[in-house]
């Protein structure tokens, strides 16, 4: 299991907003001191990467975890 973390935005938000959200963080992600506060901070990896990667990590988590909650019985809240 890993965790990851994401900057989201609203749904209805104009692609050319989410591109330049996506362009912003990736300009930012290239400062050493920046990163390596970042990677300090959640413990861990930090890196970028694009919207349409995203979400397909998303989906892919959630049809893991509704598999996993399925199966053991978790009951839904």
């Amino acid at each position: 299991m890993r965790t990851w973390a994401a900057l989201l935005a609203p749904k209805g938000t104009p692609p050319a907003v989410v591109a330049a959200l996506n362009a912003a963080t990736l300009e930012i992600l290239k400062n050493p001191e920046i990163k390596q506060r970042l990677e300090t901070a959640v413990g861990g990896e930090v890196r970028g990467s694009s919207p349409e990667e995203m979400k397909k990590l998303i989906q892919s988590e959630i049809a893991k975890w509704s598999g996993v909650v399925e199966r053991a019985k978790i009951p839904k809240i």
